[in-house]
Protein backbone atom coordinates (compact mmCIF):
# COMPACT_ATOMS: atom_id res chain seq x y z
CA UNK A 1 0.00 0.00 0.00
CA UNK A 2 1.30 3.42 -0.92
CA UNK A 3 0.84 6.34 1.44
CA UNK A 4 0.86 9.84 0.07
CA UNK A 5 1.46 12.78 2.36
CA UNK A 6 -0.66 15.72 1.31
CA UNK A 7 -0.67 19.23 2.64
CA UNK A 8 -3.76 21.38 2.40
CA UNK A 9 -3.24 24.43 0.24
CA UNK A 10 -6.21 26.18 1.83
CA UNK A 11 -8.93 25.55 4.38
CA UNK A 12 -12.46 26.88 4.65
CA UNK A 13 -13.99 27.42 8.10
CA UNK A 14 -17.69 27.84 8.83
CA UNK A 15 -18.81 30.12 11.67
CA UNK A 16 -22.60 30.53 12.05
CA UNK A 17 -23.15 31.29 8.40
CA UNK A 18 -19.87 33.13 7.92
CA UNK A 19 -17.02 31.66 5.88
CA UNK A 20 -13.31 32.14 6.64
CA UNK A 21 -10.76 31.19 3.99
CA UNK A 22 -7.25 30.46 5.29
CA UNK A 23 -4.26 29.91 3.02
CA UNK A 24 -0.53 30.61 2.62
CA UNK A 25 0.81 33.15 0.19
CA UNK A 26 3.91 32.68 -1.95
CA UNK A 27 6.14 33.70 0.97
CA UNK A 28 4.55 31.26 3.41
CA UNK A 29 2.56 33.86 5.34
CA UNK A 30 -0.85 32.72 6.57
CA UNK A 31 -3.65 34.77 5.04
CA UNK A 32 -7.15 34.80 6.51
CA UNK A 33 -10.02 36.26 4.54
CA UNK A 34 -13.78 36.35 5.05
CA UNK A 35 -15.76 35.43 1.96
CA UNK A 36 -19.46 35.35 1.16
CA UNK A 37 -21.41 32.10 0.67
CA UNK A 38 -22.09 33.28 -2.89
CA UNK A 39 -18.37 33.59 -3.62
CA UNK A 40 -17.71 30.13 -2.18
CA UNK A 41 -20.50 28.63 -4.25
CA UNK A 42 -19.15 30.23 -7.40
CA UNK A 43 -15.68 28.89 -6.63
CA UNK A 44 -16.91 25.32 -6.21
CA UNK A 45 -19.46 25.31 -9.01
CA UNK A 46 -18.25 23.25 -11.95
CA UNK A 47 -21.57 22.29 -13.55
CA UNK A 48 -24.03 24.70 -15.17
CA UNK A 49 -27.53 24.94 -13.67
CA UNK A 50 -30.55 24.90 -15.96
CA UNK A 51 -34.09 25.09 -14.56
CA UNK A 52 -35.52 23.67 -17.80
CA UNK A 53 -38.82 25.22 -18.98
CA UNK A 54 -40.84 26.55 -16.05
CA UNK A 55 -44.66 26.46 -15.85
CA UNK A 56 -46.41 29.66 -17.05
CA UNK A 57 -47.63 30.55 -13.53
CA UNK A 58 -44.19 30.35 -11.91
CA UNK A 59 -43.52 33.52 -9.92
CA UNK A 60 -40.42 32.47 -7.99
CA UNK A 61 -37.82 29.71 -7.98
CA UNK A 62 -34.77 28.89 -5.90
CA UNK A 63 -32.33 26.28 -4.65
CA UNK A 64 -31.10 26.08 -1.07
CA UNK A 65 -29.86 23.65 1.60
CA UNK A 66 -33.20 21.83 1.43
CA UNK A 67 -33.15 21.49 -2.34
CA UNK A 68 -35.20 23.06 -5.09
CA UNK A 69 -38.29 25.12 -4.31
CA UNK A 70 -40.77 26.74 -6.65
CA UNK A 71 -43.88 28.93 -6.42
CA UNK A 72 -46.93 29.14 -8.66
CA UNK A 73 -49.25 32.15 -8.59
CA UNK A 74 -52.84 32.06 -9.87
CA UNK A 75 -55.10 35.09 -10.09
CA UNK A 76 -58.75 34.80 -8.91
CA UNK A 77 -60.66 32.32 -11.05
CA UNK A 78 -63.46 29.73 -11.07
CA UNK A 79 -62.82 26.09 -10.16
CA UNK A 80 -64.59 22.74 -10.15
CA UNK A 81 -64.35 21.01 -6.76
CA UNK A 82 -65.24 17.34 -6.34
CA UNK A 83 -66.60 16.25 -2.94
CA UNK A 84 -65.87 12.97 -1.19
CA UNK A 85 -69.20 13.16 0.66
CA UNK A 86 -72.51 14.74 -0.44
CA UNK A 87 -72.99 18.28 0.88
CA UNK A 88 -76.43 19.51 1.98
CA UNK A 89 -76.89 23.28 2.09
CA UNK A 90 -79.71 24.87 4.10
CA UNK A 91 -82.67 25.72 1.88
CA UNK A 92 -81.71 23.17 -0.80
CA UNK A 93 -82.90 19.58 -0.83
CA UNK A 94 -80.54 18.13 -3.43
CA UNK A 95 -77.14 17.15 -1.94
CA UNK A 96 -74.13 18.43 -3.85
CA UNK A 97 -71.35 16.12 -5.04
CA UNK A 98 -69.41 18.78 -6.95
CA UNK A 99 -69.09 22.54 -6.70
CA UNK A 100 -68.54 25.18 -9.34
CA UNK A 101 -67.17 28.15 -7.41
CA UNK A 102 -65.03 31.29 -7.67
CA UNK A 103 -61.88 31.48 -5.53
CA UNK A 104 -59.44 34.27 -4.64
CA UNK A 105 -55.88 34.33 -5.93
CA UNK A 106 -53.86 31.25 -4.94
CA UNK A 107 -50.16 30.80 -4.23
CA UNK A 108 -48.64 27.30 -4.23
CA UNK A 109 -45.19 26.52 -2.83
CA UNK A 110 -43.46 23.21 -3.50
CA UNK A 111 -40.29 22.04 -1.75
CA UNK A 112 -39.21 18.38 -1.81
CA UNK A 113 -42.55 16.50 -1.43
CA UNK A 114 -44.08 19.23 0.70
CA UNK A 115 -46.64 21.59 -0.84
CA UNK A 116 -48.31 24.65 0.66
CA UNK A 117 -51.23 26.77 -0.47
CA UNK A 118 -52.32 30.28 0.54
CA UNK A 119 -54.88 32.75 -0.77
CA UNK A 120 -54.47 36.44 -1.62
CA UNK A 121 -56.70 39.32 -2.73
CA UNK A 122 -54.27 41.51 -4.64
CA UNK A 123 -50.72 40.64 -5.57
CA UNK A 124 -48.13 43.13 -4.22
CA UNK A 125 -44.92 41.05 -4.27
CA UNK A 126 -43.39 40.89 -0.76
CA UNK A 127 -46.17 43.10 0.62
CA UNK A 128 -48.92 40.70 -0.47
CA UNK A 129 -51.26 39.82 2.41
CA UNK A 130 -51.86 36.07 2.66
CA UNK A 131 -55.05 34.36 3.83
CA UNK A 132 -56.21 30.87 4.72
CA UNK A 133 -57.25 29.00 1.59
CA UNK A 134 -61.08 28.71 1.70
CA UNK A 135 -60.99 24.99 0.99
CA UNK A 136 -60.84 21.72 2.94
CA UNK A 137 -57.75 19.49 2.79
CA UNK A 138 -55.35 22.33 3.61
CA UNK A 139 -53.79 22.55 7.09
CA UNK A 140 -53.71 25.82 9.10
CA UNK A 141 -50.03 26.25 8.17
CA UNK A 142 -50.93 25.99 4.48
CA UNK A 143 -49.70 22.40 4.05
CA UNK A 144 -51.65 20.55 1.38
CA UNK A 145 -53.13 17.12 2.17
CA UNK A 146 -53.15 14.91 -0.92
CA UNK A 147 -54.95 12.02 0.82
CA UNK A 148 -53.75 8.66 -0.48
CA UNK A 149 -52.03 10.21 -3.49
CA UNK A 150 -48.25 10.62 -3.52
CA UNK A 151 -47.08 14.09 -4.46
CA UNK A 152 -44.06 14.35 -6.78
CA UNK A 153 -40.78 15.93 -5.70
CA UNK A 154 -41.14 19.62 -6.49
CA UNK A 155 -39.40 20.91 -9.61
CA UNK A 156 -40.19 22.97 -12.66
CA UNK A 157 -41.26 19.80 -14.44
CA UNK A 158 -43.47 18.40 -11.66
CA UNK A 159 -45.17 21.21 -9.74
CA UNK A 160 -47.89 21.54 -12.38
CA UNK A 161 -48.60 17.84 -11.82
CA UNK A 162 -48.90 18.49 -8.07
CA UNK A 163 -51.30 21.39 -8.77
CA UNK A 164 -53.48 19.16 -10.95
CA UNK A 165 -53.30 16.32 -8.42
CA UNK A 166 -54.72 18.63 -5.76
CA UNK A 167 -57.74 19.58 -7.88
CA UNK A 168 -58.39 16.07 -9.17
CA UNK A 169 -58.75 14.71 -5.63
CA UNK A 170 -62.11 14.51 -3.86
CA UNK A 171 -62.30 17.09 -1.07
CA UNK A 172 -63.34 15.64 2.28
CA UNK A 173 -64.90 17.11 5.42
CA UNK A 174 -61.47 17.39 7.04
CA UNK A 175 -59.77 20.71 7.83
CA UNK A 176 -62.89 22.80 7.18
CA UNK A 177 -62.88 25.19 10.19
CA UNK A 178 -61.27 28.59 10.67
CA UNK A 179 -61.37 29.50 6.98
CA UNK A 180 -64.49 31.66 6.77
CA UNK A 181 -65.93 34.51 8.79
CA UNK A 182 -69.50 33.57 7.90
CA UNK A 183 -69.15 29.80 8.27
CA UNK A 184 -66.44 29.47 10.90
CA UNK A 185 -66.93 25.73 11.48
CA UNK A 186 -67.30 24.53 7.91
CA UNK A 187 -66.03 26.34 4.82
CA UNK A 188 -67.94 23.86 2.65
CA UNK A 189 -71.23 25.48 3.67
CA UNK A 190 -70.10 28.83 2.28
CA UNK A 191 -68.81 27.19 -0.89
CA UNK A 192 -72.18 25.47 -1.29
CA UNK A 193 -73.92 28.85 -1.05
CA UNK A 194 -71.61 30.32 -3.67
CA UNK A 195 -72.35 27.38 -5.93
CA UNK A 196 -76.13 27.78 -5.67
CA UNK A 197 -75.88 31.58 -6.06
CA UNK A 198 -73.75 31.08 -9.18
CA UNK A 199 -71.37 33.64 -7.72
CA UNK A 200 -68.80 35.05 -10.11
CA UNK A 201 -66.36 36.41 -7.52
CA UNK A 202 -65.29 35.22 -4.08
CA UNK A 203 -66.37 37.44 -1.13
CA UNK A 204 -62.93 38.79 -0.17
CA UNK A 205 -64.23 40.23 3.10
CA UNK A 206 -64.90 36.66 4.27
CA UNK A 207 -61.24 35.59 4.04
CA UNK A 208 -59.32 34.83 7.24
CA UNK A 209 -55.82 36.30 7.39
CA UNK A 210 -52.91 33.96 8.11
CA UNK A 211 -49.88 34.85 10.21
CA UNK A 212 -47.58 33.87 7.35
CA UNK A 213 -45.89 36.49 5.17
CA UNK A 214 -44.01 36.07 1.92
CA UNK A 215 -40.67 37.25 3.42
CA UNK A 216 -41.06 34.68 6.20
CA UNK A 217 -41.86 31.91 3.71
CA UNK A 218 -38.78 32.73 1.62
CA UNK A 219 -36.65 32.81 4.76
CA UNK A 220 -37.85 29.36 5.78
CA UNK A 221 -37.14 27.71 2.43
CA UNK A 222 -33.64 29.18 2.24
CA UNK A 223 -32.34 28.83 5.81
CA UNK A 224 -30.04 26.06 7.07
CA UNK A 225 -31.25 22.47 6.94
CA UNK A 226 -30.95 22.13 10.72
CA UNK A 227 -33.99 24.38 11.12
CA UNK A 228 -37.52 23.14 10.46
CA UNK A 229 -38.62 24.65 7.12
CA UNK A 230 -42.20 23.51 7.57
CA UNK A 231 -42.94 25.16 10.93
CA UNK A 232 -45.27 27.67 9.34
Amino acid sequence: MNHHNTTAEATLHFFAGQLLLEYKDSKGAIIKKCISPQAARAAFATEPIDTDWLPPHTCRYGEGPKGMWIMLKYQPASYEVLLADPLTVTGHKEPLRALSIPLPGLLMLGIERHYFLWAFKTWKDNSTTLYEVPLPNVHPNGAVCFGNATAPIASGKTIQKAWSLFWESHFSNELTSGKSRRQRENILLLLGELHYDQARTYPFDDLVRTRMTLPKIIEQVTKARGDDPYDT
